[in-house]
């Protein structure tokens, strides 16, 4: 996975545009992670999301009678989604990496939670729906700290995203927007001047660029990378615009690498590539560190994974007889449901002991078989002597970063941010220079 990709794209009440944009998502050669959305229609929660898991607001818990496809006669609910945006997220990210905020101060904004390896990134859906809502209420949600990045459909204009040929007046809730977002420190992540909202296919008359995508100076160190998408059935009025992040989801259960297999010269040719992003970067906050620290990791991507093969293909490959008994046991074990763990119960005498209450209870009758109201006697604890103090250099030696590295064993598992001893031994002289920046930065 080459980081995490979202889409941006109101389905504006249209049932037909939200299928065309999730089929247009199915066919791109790597899935787009987190789709979000303006204006859901009411037949939202029964359309097919396919490999998407969908999100909306719901204001109340729905059933097949509320379908509003079941019948055309029958009163038609104004809204069955308390908020105003919606989200999909593709399957392939657990479901505990990720959720969703709502909030109370405005149905207008939902923020969509991703845990990373480099630390949480919140995406705030905005739908600024006939421009109601509030700019003070949504820089309350998103102030500028940590990783956030704010996008989609705004409904201002301003020259700071809209450029210099803006030919309509700039709103006070404009105004109002740059100031706030500029003393924040979030910049405009899209292209300025880019046309994403038009009254009609053609792009020449009525046209604006009121659908933004801002980011923190977190954000900002991930690489963002912003374009528009032509999607059928978005041919006027909103666009979809696309924003790709260099960050990777949180990979505690993935697939490791195969290094044996790997192609030595592509895997130090892909590290030198991602080099540029790395350069000049100032780590002072600890929000810093761990975006740095996820690039440093992203530079391991795109390598061979190791392949997972399934018990029956790997007893049909056998070509040796011998041992086949064997295999057969082995299966039979692999295929039967895996029991929890269980500890035996806790017995004293005649007394069994099922839970820690119990056994907490049996320990103290053991130790303290009777007791009185007299006052319990002090006990007189040893004086500890002062503590040494030990002094340690706050940068690294020279030297010591690279020998750390040579002793590292190969053929060891990664961590959770999968940078594994194998790719370190491999790349040492490459990314050298930036491990010695990220620990400096740490201990410093």
């Amino acid at each position: 996975m080459d980081g995490t990709t979202g889409r941006q794209g109101p389905s504006q009440a249209s049932p037909k545009r939200v299928s065309s944009l999730l089929e247009y998502a199915t066919h791109m050669p790597e899935p787009f992670h987190v789709i979000c959305g303006q204006d859901p229609s009411s037949q939202l929660p029964w359309l097919s999301t396919g490999a998407w898991v969908l999100w909306y607001g719901g204001g109340k818990e729905l059933s097949d009678d509320d379908d509003p496809r079941l019948s055309r006669d029958a009163p038609r609910e104004k809204r069955l989604m308390k908020t105003r945006v919606g989200s999909w997220v593709h399957n392939s990210i657990l479901h505990h990496e990720w959720g969703v905020i709502k909030h109370d101060s405005t149905d207008l904004v939902a923020t969509l939670r991703l845990k990373t390896v480099s630390g949480y990134i919140d995406f705030h859906n905005v739908y600024n729906h006939q421009t109601e809502l509030k700019i003070p209420d949504l820089m309350d949600i998103c102030d500028g700290t940590g990783a956030q990045s704010l996008l989609r459909d705004f409904n201002l204009n301003h020259q700071s995203w809209s450029g210099d040929t803006m030919s309509c007046d700039v709103e006070p809730a404009a105004v109002e927007l740059h100031n706030g977002t500029s003393a924040a420190g979030i910049q405009l992540l899209s292209t300025r001047g880019a046309i994403t909202y038009s009254r009609s296919a053609c792009m020449d008359q009525n046209s604006s660029t009121i659908d933004l995508v801002l980011g923190s100076y977190t954000v900002t160190t991930m690489d963002p990378r912003w374009e528009l998408l032509d999607v059928e059935g978005f041919e006027s009025d909103y666009r979809v615009t696309q924003t790709a992040f260099d960050i990777d989801t949180d990979y505690s259960i993935r697939a490791g690498f195969d290094w044996k297999r790997a192609d030595k010269r592509k895997v130090r040719s892909a590290v030198k590539d991602r080099r540029q992003s790395l350069e000049q970067r100032v780590l002072i906050s600890a929000s810093d560190m761990n975006a740095y620290a996820g690039l440093v990791a992203g530079a391991r991507r795109k390598f061979t994974r190791a392949k997972l093969v399934r018990w029956r293909a790997f007893v049909s490959a056998k070509k040796d007889v011998r041992g086949m008994f064997r295999l057969s046991g082995l299966g039979q074990r692999m295929c039967q449901p895996k029991r929890a763990p269980h500890l035996e119960s806790f017995v004293v005498g005649n007394t069994r002991c099922d839970s820690s209450v119990e056994m907490s209870k049996v320990h103290r009758d053991h130790l303290w078989p009777s007791t009185d109201d007299n006052e319990a006697t002090s006990i007189q604890l040893p004086q500890a002597g002062p503590r040494e103090q030990y002094d340690s250099p706050q940068k690294l030696l020279d030297g010591e970063l690279i020998r750390l590295i040579n002793k590292l064993k190969t053929g060891k598992a990664a961590g959770i941010d999968r940078v594994g001893n194998d790719f370190l031994k491999l790349t040492k002289d490459i990314i050298l220079p930036y491990l010695e920046h990220l620990f400096t930065a740490c201990i410093a």
